[in-house]
């Protein structure tokens, strides 16, 4: 029987049975369509990016307790923001980032048997769990990027201090007035650090847009102070 993991608990734990199978998605390509007056060639398509991706699960309970008690549980835990990943145990080695949650209505189909379903609006890419691993390295290296099938937005925890630039290929990640470390993450275009567990940001100590890794070799480079850097790929694929 499958489950889900999510807000750090399984479905299992919450006492659910997912009736359906979830086959793995793609996601769509979105375009805007410009009419050109008067071409033989029709209109013109202009990619725009991709769409997110949905997934649906039916779920079913024997409500034993009292049955708000047993709804408000399950709602509590799936609109908790705990944390986005998603994981279904059908589909081995990878994990989705939810952006948005959907509660159907609970309906009550035998006696003490509950159904209802749940739609997860998802980002149109899924992660590898090999990406969350932290490559750590204090000298130039070279990062190959052979599972993805598109470019990546890492994560990366720089220890130093000063003016600091990094050079991924032909991109420079440029920071300035450094105390100490940086948390530079491209997925969600933040810089900042953490200091007594409190999140300090820091965006006004980059001068350069957010690096990528792309597919293939990522010759990576550093001048400034730095005793190290932590940096978390987040393979991927569309």
């Amino acid at each position: 029987m499958s489950e889900i993991y999510f807000n750090n608990k399984s479905s299992k734990e919450c006492k659910l049975l997912i009736e359906n199978i979830i086959d793995l998605p793609t996601s769509s390509t979105k375009y805007n369509t410009v009419d050109i007056p008067g071409s033989n060639n029709g209109s013109l398509n202009i990619y725009n990016g991709l769409e997110d991706i949905q997934l649906s699960f039916d779920f079913v309970f024997k409500s034993r307790e009292n049955f708000i008690i047993s709804k408000s549980r399950i709602v509590s835990w799936l609109k908790s923001k705990i944390s986005k990943e998603l994981r279904y145990s059908l589909h081995k080695g990878i994990y989705y980032i939810v952006k948005k949650v959907d509660i159907g209505e609970f309906k009550t189909t035998f006696k003490l048997v509950r159904r209802f379903t749940v739609k997860f609006t998802c980002c149109p890419i899924v992660f590898l769990d090999e990406g969350k691993e932290v490559i750590t390295f204090n000298k130039s290296i070279t990062l190959y990027n052979g599972k993805s099938t598109c470019n990546t937005e890492p994560q990366l925890n720089i220890f130093g201090s000063g003016d600091i630039t990094i050079k991924i290929n032909n991109q420079q990640l440029i920071l300035k007035d450094i105390e100490n470390n940086i948390i530079v993450d491209s997925f969600s275009k933040d810089c900042y650090k953490i200091s007594n567990n409190k999140m300090i940001h820091s965006n006004n100590k980059m001068y350069s847009d957010f690096p990528i890794l792309e597919v293939g070799e990522n010759n990576i480079s550093y001048s400034g102070n730095v005793r190290k850097i932590e940096l978390i790929p987040r393979w991927c694929c569309i």
